[in-house]
């Protein structure tokens, strides 16, 4: 994962929105750039970035009850759970 928290956010107790980004391995420095941009310029609220890394995007993004015969069932992966399981701090 890769997180990218705004400035505030250490001295903040506040909640904030939090943006999830699929294949962050090539993206997330790019979308944070634009993020501040666009917070900067009040455009959207601080928030925190979280880059998903992808491994394999086939499998990655194959949806649950799709069953692709070098794949499996798009439910069998863990992608399909993992924004639920996670929790900045």
């Amino acid at each position: 994962l890769y997180v990218a928290k705004p400035p505030a956010y250490a001295s903040s107790s506040a909640s904030l929105p939090v943006l999830y980004l699929l294949d962050g391995q090539y993206y997330v420095a790019e979308i944070a750039a634009s993020v501040a941009a666009l917070v900067s310029n009040g455009q959207i609220p601080e928030l925190v970035l979280v880059g998903i890394e992808s491994h394999d995007r086939r499998r990655d993004f194959t949806p649950a009850g799709i069953v692709l015969p070098d794949v499996g069932d798009g439910r069998e992966h863990v992608s399909h759970g993992m924004v639920k399981q996670i929790r900045v701090s």
